[in-house]
């Protein structure tokens, strides 16, 4: 592992070798940085040498951001033989609710839309990047189904002149429910 000032990542190495196919060696650096590791990255280099034919290298190199609203990725390899491959993409979830509608990163079959008006700032406990937003709503993705789910939000960085009546909840979803908190 690699770690320091919040740049955490790890370095594999992989080599095989089959007598009638060759050896391949592949080395990785990936990992993840952030106050909540919203960044991620990933280095790749590869080598081929087949028993017949011509070696081929590679580079790869890959990023993705977990935002409050989607989850954004990226990716740009090239070989020796100038093959090049590249990639982006955007997922996410969009949820329509009695106070408006909320972009997420990530949702699941069954989830909880908390609602916790002038707390905007807080943050739910649990769920890494969720917090309240500005009109005081929050999703809090992937609840385990007919089983006890504890929604509790963190009220730092809320306004100091917020008071919160309760700061958690528990719930028993149904599967695909949306429950209200």
């Amino acid at each position: 592992p690699l770690g320091s000032r919040g740049l955490n990542g790890s370095v594999t190495m992989q080599l095989t070798h089959d007598p009638a196919n060759g050896s391949q060696l592949q080395t990785t650096l990936a990992g993840a940085f952030g106050e909540e590791s919203q960044y991620s990255y990933g280095l790749t280099a590869s080598h081929q040498a087949p028993q017949q034919g011509e070696s081929v290298s590679g580079l790869g190199v890959n990023g993705s951001y977990r935002s409050p609203h989607a989850y954004y990725n990226g990716s740009l390899s090239q070989d020796s033989q100038q093959q090049r491959q590249y990639s982006v993409g955007v997922r996410g979830a969009i949820v329509a609710h009695a106070g408006g509608w909320l972009a997420v990163p990530e949702l699941g079959d069954t989830f909880a839309i908390i609602a916790a008006p002038q707390a905007a700032g807080a943050k739910v406990t649990g769920w890494s990047g969720v917090t309240i937003n500005d009109e005081g709503y929050a999703i809090a993705p992937n609840l385990t189904p007919f089983s006890r789910n504890h929604i509790e939000l963190d009220p730092q960085g809320t306004l100091d002149t917020v008071e919160l009546s309760t700061t958690s909840q528990w719930v028993v979803p149904d599967a695909g429910a949306a429950v209200p908190v």
